[in-house]
């Protein structure tokens, strides 16, 4: 393009050590493409009414250049101005995704094309407006209420408050290794990775204001809990009411946990409970129940590898005792905790063969029995009252069910594409051909959100935030 479309020359010149000179000239023919810049509307937009397209095209060669825009197969606009303009009226057009494809040919038959994925909203209400784009290499990284965190096209992590549309920038968090779930509670963030003022693997925290520290260094135990050449290994921070709560992995029997209050800047030891070896470093839970600190967490009870065994515990911070509750002998894993419920995973020592597992569930009150809901259960979520699942029981048909404080039991879907994306605030979002829904667990209604597939999608209270197309722009639904 430096060059422009015509008749050129190259001249290739080589010179000896003796300063002798040899000269070729060689014809170069360039035949530059138009270049198209479409302006609008942006890859991942949502449209409903109509479709609105603008850009310009323009050419070095001689000639016009004509502009094509097409919905699908279907041809809605052709121009030779620049810069060019058009709509197209979605009245009749079934809702989902489609390509907008926007190709520009000059005189001479070259083309330039650029294509659009675009979602037509079934209505007003579903048509939204994105918080930005993140661009092909950001990330969606965590969100709680208002307050969402990405990665940027930049490659920095951001602190985003989705209402007033401010940000803080994360001080390093850009050039953490490793890093393994972010999260966000009372505007603070939190994540495990390895930093340059990191041994191993540390947590980090983060005000609002992007401020960074390293809790594992200010942690006074890590000093004692050492792991061979170097402290602990502190992984997976979880982060609830006010207080976050992360592994410390050691040699074998002497691992730990961490319970970290920010607001009193104090630092609580969680022991290993004796008898067992491993102890859990991802996937565990807690909740904050009449100001008790209610944590549940699994550790390895016997057998070695594929065959371990491993059993949910519970540790409460009024008493600081930890209370077994599964002697199953099995792979009991993962528990999680609304309160009132905990959940968890449980399949034989060695797995399943089709690696489908039991979901049991059972009240927070010490003694109570356990039941199991599903037996081919793959992931689950447990939040706010509603314990939700997708399950297969065969292979043609998945489940996404839903499982309320009173005991009953809701097939919110039996379709094959039907995917879990989480729960919150007693909804369930979920994935069905192509689109994604909400299903209210007090009413039982159903209610579309996303008239197509999303890309990342993470539920918190009353919000969805989702990307859409190559760009990853954001978006937040309000359920």
């Amino acid at each position: 393009r430096t060059a422009g479309s015509g008749s050129h020359t190259m001249v290739i010149t080589a010179i000896d050590s003796a300063g002798n000179r040899a000269q070729r000239s060689v014809p170069v023919p360039v035949s530059n493409p138009p270049v198209l810049t479409v302006d609008a509307p942006a890859d991942g937009t949502f449209a409903f009414g109509t479709l609105a397209v603008a850009g310009s095209a323009r050419s070095d060669r001689p000639g016009a250049v004509t502009v094509t825009a097409a919905l699908g197969d279907v041809q809605f606009l052709q121009s030779t101005a620049s810069p060019f303009s058009g709509s197209f009226s979605l009245s009749g057009v079934t809702p989902g995704a489609y390509t907008l494809t926007v190709r520009a040919t000059d005189a001479g038959g070259l083309v330039t094309v650029e294509r659009r994925t675009i979602t037509v909203a079934s209505s007003a209400a579903t048509a939204y407006t994105p918080l930005l784009a993140l661009g092909p290499n950001g990330q969606l990284l965590a969100a709680d209420g208002d307050r969402v965190v990405y990665r940027g096209r930049d490659g920095t992590v951001r602190l985003r408050n989705a209402a007033t549309g401010t940000e803080a920038v994360l001080a390093n968090a850009g050039v953490l290794a490793n890093t393994a779930n972010w999260q966000i509670d009372g505007g603070r963030v939190y994540v495990s990775g390895r930093g340059a003022d990191c041994v191993l693997v540390c947590v980090f925290q983060w005000s609002a204001d992007g401020a960074m520290r390293n809790l594992s260094n200010a942690n006074p135990h890590s000093a004692t809990d050492q792991v061979s050449g170097g402290r602990t290994l502190d992984e997976w921070p979880v982060a609830r009411g006010g207080y976050v709560i992360w592994s410390n992995i050691a040699a074998p029997g002497s691992s730990r946990f961490t319970l970290f209050d920010p607001a009193a800047n104090t630092f609580t030891r969680i022991p290993q409970p004796p008898g067992t070896t491993t102890l859990a470093n991802w996937r565990y839970d807690f909740a904050i129940v009449g100001g008790v600190l209610r944590f549940f967490f699994y550790a390895q009870t016997g057998g070695e590898g594929t065959s371990a065994t491993f059993e949910i515990f519970a540790w409460r911070s009024d008493t600081q005792a930890t209370e077994r509750l599964t002697f199953d002998a099995q792979r009991s894993l993962y528990p999680q905790t609304d309160g009132v419920r905990v959940a968890w995973s449980r399949t034989p020592p060695g797995g399943t063969p089709d690696g489908f597992e039991a979901l049991v569930v059972r009240s927070i009150t010490p003694g109570a029995g356990a039941s199991v809901v599903s037996t081919a259960m793959a992931p689950f979520v447990l939040r706010d009252g509603v314990l939700a699942w997708r399950e297969v029981p065969s292979s043609a048909l998945r489940l996404v069910k839903g499982y309320t404080a009173s005991g009953a039991v809701t097939t919110i879907s039996q379709s094959a594409s039907s995917v879990l994306h989480g729960t919150a605030g007693g909804q369930v979002v979920y994935g069905e051909l192509g689109k994604a829904w909400s299903w209210n667990s007090l009413t039982d209604a159903r209610t579309l959100r996303i008239d197509s597939a999303p890309g990342t999608v993470l539920v918190t209270a009353g919000q969805i935030y989702f990307t859409m197309g190559e760009q990853q722009q954001l978006y937040r639904a309000a359920f």
